[in-house]
Parts: C-alpha cells; sequence; structure tokens
C-alpha cells in the first residue's frame, strides 16, 4: 500500500520524478514506517521486482506491443529473482511465468476492483456490496485453481540446495546478463551465475557424522548425517492446521541442506511435539523407510516397529535400538518411545525420546555397558519425571541437549534436572537459548560442538538468556 500510494502521489504531483527516485522514496517511506521489513522476503522480492523492471524494460521498449512486453517482464522477473528464490525457497518453477501471466491481470483487472467495488457498496448497501464480496470470492477461487492446477504438473518444481555465498556473483550474474546493449564483458554473467547452479552443500565425508538437534519449539527434531545416509528422529510439534515443524522447518533445513531423500525416518512415539510434522516430512521428501514404536498408527508403505537389539551400520558409523521390548503394548506412550543409540570412533550419541524413570531403570539393567556416552540428547526434554541421578552416572555425558521451547509452559527443563546433570559436570546446551545445535563427529577432529544457530546469527533484537 506505501509503494502504491507513493507512485500515485509522484505521478500526479511530481511527474518529472524519474522511475528509480519513485522507487527511492516508496523505498524510504517503507523502512521509515517498518525498519524490521528487510527481515521479511516480501519485502525483497517486492523491490526487487520493480528495479528489475525499471532496469530492463522501462523506457526501452515503447515500439513493442503491450503483449510482448508484458511476455518479456515475466521473463525478467523469472530470470532476475531466480538466485533470491533458490537461496531462500531452495527451490524454482519453471511455470512461474506462465502463473505470473494469469496472474497479474486476473488480480489486478477482476478481484482487486471487486473487492474495492464491494467494500465501497457495503456503505451504500450491505445487500449489494455483499452481493459483490461474493463475486470477488469466487474471483479468488478462480485464482487458486489456475496455481493449484500449475502446481501439480509433473516436474513444475526445481528444487536446489545452493550456498549463501553464491547469491554476491549471481546477482552481479543477473545484473550483467539483463543489463541494456552496449554494456561490456556481458559473457561474464555465465560464469558468475554458475555457482548459483552448480556448487553445493558440504556434507560429512570420510567416514564422518553430523547431528543436528533443530529448533523447533516444544518438541523434538533431530537429523544424522553420515556420508551417504540419512536419518530424521522425530519431526517437531504440530501448532495448528497451517503450521507444523516438518513444513516450517525440517524440509527447509534438508532442502537447503540438498536433502531430498530420507533413508529412514524415525517417530519415538504419537505425542504431536514429536509426531507433528510427520506428514509434511513424508509429503514433501522422500522417505525410504518409516520406523516407530506405533507402526500401526501412520500410512507408509514400509513402516516397522522400532524393537531393541536392531542393529545396522552406514558408512562406518553403528545403530542401534535399545528399546522398546516385546511388552511394549503395556506401556504408555512416552515410556513406548525408540531409544537409539549412535556409535562413532570419535563418540557417541543417545537419543531417548520421552522415556521416564522406569525405563531408565530398565537401560541401567540390561544395557549398562552400552549407555556410557558422550551427547546426551535429555529424556522427555528436561522433564522431573526423568533424568535420575542412576540415569545420568550410567550415561556420563559430556554434553546433554535440551530439546526445549523458549518460555516454554511446562517449565522444562526442570531445575532440579540442571542441577542433576550439573553436579557430574555434563555441559548443557538448549536449543531454546542457542537455537540449533550441531554436532559433528570425524576421525580427524573427534567430537566437536559448533556454536550455537543463535550465537552464529545473533541479532540485536535477539532475548538475552
Amino acid at each position: 500500500m506505501l509503494m502504491a500510494t507513493v507512485v500515485f502521489m509522484a505521478v500526479y504531483f511530481c511527474k518529472s520524478l524519474r522511475p528509480w527516485s519513485i522507487l527511492s522514496i516508496a523505498l524510504f517511506c517503507v523502512l521509515d514506517w517498518d525498519p524490521f521489513s528487510v527481515l521479511a522476503i516480501g519485502f525483497w522480492l517486492s523491490f526487487l521486482a520493480v528495479a528489475l523492471i525499471i532496469f530492463t524494460i522501462s523506457g526501452k521498449q515503447n515500439n513493442q506491443s503491450r503483449l510482448l512486453r508484458l511476455v518479456r517482464v515475466q521473463w525478467v522477473l523469472a530470470l532476475g529473482l531466480l538466485p533470491v528464490t533458490l537461496i531462500y525457497f531452495q527451490q524454482a518453477a519453471w511455470v512461474s511465468p506462465l502463473a505470473n501471466f494469469f496472474a497479474v491481470p486476473w488480480v489486478s483487472f477482476v478481484v482487486v476492483p471487486l473487492v474495492l467495488l464491494g467494500s465501497g457498496l457495503l456503505v451504500i448497501s450491505e445487500v449489494l456490496g455483499a452481493w459483490v464480496l461474493q463475486g470477488a470470492s469466487y474471483s479468488i477461487d478462480v485464482f487458486w485453481w489456475v496455481l493449484n492446477y500449475l502446481h501439480n504438473i509433473p516436474y513444475a518444481k526445481w528444487s536446489h540446495s545452493t550456498p549463501n555465498w553464491a547469491l554476491l556473483p549471481a546477482a552481479l550474474g543477473v545484473v550483467l546478463l539483463l543489463a541494456p546493449k552496449g554494456w561490456p564483458s556481458k559473457q561474464i554473467s555465465l560464469v558468475l551465475l554458475s555457482p548459483l547452479l552448480f556448487a553445493q552443500q558440504i556434507s560429512p565425508t570420510d567416514g564422518a557424522l553430523k547431528l543436528s538437534i533443530l529448533d523447533v519449539g516444544q518438541g523434538l527434531a533431530t537429523v544424522l548425517e553420515t556420508e551417504r545416509h540419512v536419518l530424521v528422529y522425530d519431526t517437531g510439534p504440530n501448532y495448528s492446521e497451517s503450521f507444523n515443524a516438518g513444513e516450517a522447518v525440517i524440509v527447509p533445513y534438508l532442502r537447503d541442506r540438498g536433502i531430498d531423500k530420507v533413508d529412514m525416518l524415525i517417530v519415538s512415539h504419537t505425542d504431536k511435539d514429536h509426531a507433528g510434522g510427520l506428514e509434511s516430512v513424508l509429503t514433501q521428501l522422500q522417505v525410504d523407510r518409516l520406523v516407530t514404536s506405533t507402526p500401526q498408527r501412520f500410512q507408509h508403505d514400509d513402516a516397522s516397529l522400532c524393537r531393541q537389539g536392531v542393529i545396522w551400520k552406514w558408512d562406518g558409523v553403528h545403530f542401534e535400538f535399545l528399546h522398546p521390548n516385546d511388552n511394549i503394548h503395556k506401556l504408555s506412550q512416552n515410556n513406548r518411545s525408540c531409544v537409539l543409540l549412535i556409535k562413532h570412533s570419535a563418540g557417541s550419541i543417545l537419543i531417548t525420546g520421552d522415556i521416564e524413570r522406569p525405563i531408565e531403570r530398565n537401560l541401567i539393567e540390561k544395557h549398562r555397558n552400552l549407555l556410557d556416552t558422550d551427547v546426551l540428547v535429555v529424556p522427555h526434554h528436561g522433564s522431573n519425571s526423568s533424568s535420575t541421578k542412576a540415569f545420568i552416572q550410567a550415561t556420563s555425558p559430556q554434553y546433554a541437549v535440551f530439546a526445549t521451547g523458549y518460555r516454554n509452559s511446562y517449565r522444562f527443563p526442570n531445575a532440579k534436572v540442571v542441577s542433576r546433570f550439573e553436579e557430574f559436570g555434563t555441559e548443557l546446551v538448549n536449543t531454546a537459548s542457542q537455537g540449533m545445535i550441531t554436532f559433528e563427529f570425524s576421525n580427524q577432529h573427534g567430537l566437536q560442538l559448533h556454536p550455537g544457530y543463535r550465537d552464529q546469527r545473533n541479532r540485536f533484537w535477539h532475548s538475552r538468556f
């Protein structure tokens, strides 16, 4: 609205203003109204789109028909915004010019006029205004039907992970490629664009193992990467019908890592803070195997039960389920949680789901020789129903990871649990205060804890803990 207001006022009162001056004034007004708008991708897409149109088309193609100019605008926007869409969304759609070719005139000449007309008529006649607004609603239904049809075309989207450093050379490449005739060194644009298309994220190599405990609020979602395999343990919470950790956190993270296939997805149990994002992960990524304590609750072609004693190896890394056993039907949901042990030559990991004291005692009795671990994902987010002194002593972790939400209503981790770990000299890390937490295990460098995501991307508006 601010951008449109500035343009209308500039055209009406200052006809001599150049397009770049108008865009600059609009930019100033938007930032003055809301400085934090620079954190929204919509801000960048809006201003970059207008800047691309001014740079490539404004005042240069008056001899062309309006249809050709419209086609050229869509081609320019698709190519010019490609670096931003790949960096932010890890995907691009070849149908986007076609979608915009329909959407822009439909919204401009059908949807918006009907909405404005209906809103104005409400002042005169509520019945007449409501009738026109109903027409606007039908026009939006048509709009979404067309976009959904285009979205469902096979191979409509191209998913590709691009490192953030590729954005700068790609931006310069786009400027050179779309520059007017006569600009020097336009051939260099292809070289500058090549990292955007061919550079890849760095994956674990030479037997290394990477553990990422994602920040999904009050819930658990972890990703384990070996040289050639990916395992996801739990999928975080489901906050509402329109927002879950699978779609908002896990899938974008995996795509950013260049991962579109999950070899094994483990859902420890059915609590919504552990299984809430499952459907989004299953529908948006290829998942070869689903392993859970309640396979009958989930729809998957290859769903199986996590069972004590199941062992496998990926790229020299040892994986083993320590729980549950055959008496799973007698247990509560929390105590059915799949307990996974991962052993690497540089250290070990124990992921425990939401197990409570009875299962901790059971693990100590049956697997005491296996429990000594370097990284413990603390049971039940640090609830006082878990993490007994005996269990902490048996596991003797170097690092204890609390997967909790900021100011969560359960007040996890419990102060008594924190005190118990501190007694044993364990280093504590928490997703609520540090964001995503990453460990790397390698033969060359041993076990490394990387700075939390909030420390890596520290901003002055972040709360201090």
